[in-house]
């Protein structure tokens, strides 16, 4: 759980530096880290593909409304997708 904590912290921080409102069109891009102990060609293998292992997508969209937004029923419409990287990152773009 503190994993998930420091998590929230830093996402709540990351927005608040950039002024970031979730609104109720989202585009979400997880980029999920290959762990270190995988050889140089399964990395390459890997790269970029989508990734199919927990955690579950609908699992981080629902980490992602609960830490940004105080009430989250106000979306409506979410397209995610979750890949894997040589670095984690979360993308979320507000679409019109």
């Amino acid at each position: 759980m503190t994993r998930y904590h420091e998590y929230a912290d830093r996402l709540r921080e990351n927005a608040d530096k950039q002024n970031f409102l979730l609104g109720p069109k989202l585009e979400i891009q997880f980029w999920i880290p290959m762990p270190q102990s995988w050889s140089k060609k399964k990395r390459l293998e890997h790269l970029l593909k989508p990734h199919k292992q927990r955690p579950d997508l609908d699992n981080l969209i629902k980490a992602v409304q609960d830490i940004l937004l105080k009430e989250d029923s106000a979306v409506w419409y979410v397209t995610a997708t979750k890949r894997w990287s040589e670095e984690g990152k979360l993308v979320i773009f507000n679409l019109k």
